[in-house]
């Protein structure tokens, strides 16, 4: 066997910015964690909240959208068809 093993002097704890600075505590306010995780919760539940049943009106309304805005591409292409010069 030629392996050799050095011994180490230094101490590598004393390389860890944290462990180098002693003064600054490692953990962050407890309380401020809490806070975000409940806010964090929270803004998931209220995203994933069940959405009401679609009224007849509701239907309606969204019906009439459609049939609004397909009449209106029909008509803006009407439009481009007869100002474009034929070919």
């Amino acid at each position: 066997m030629d392996n050799v093993m050095t011994s180490v002097t230094a101490r590598q704890d004393s390389l860890h910015p944290i462990r180098r600075n002693q003064n600054h505590s490692p953990r962050r306010d407890r309380r401020l964690d809490r806070l975000a995780l409940r806010v964090g919760f929270t803004l998931i539940a209220w995203g994933r909240r069940p959405q009401p049943a679609a009224t007849r009106e509701g239907r309606a309304r969204r019906f009439s959208r459609v049939v609004a805005n397909a009449e209106r591409r029909r008509s803006a292409e009407r439009m481009l068809r007869l100002m474009v010069p034929p070919r």
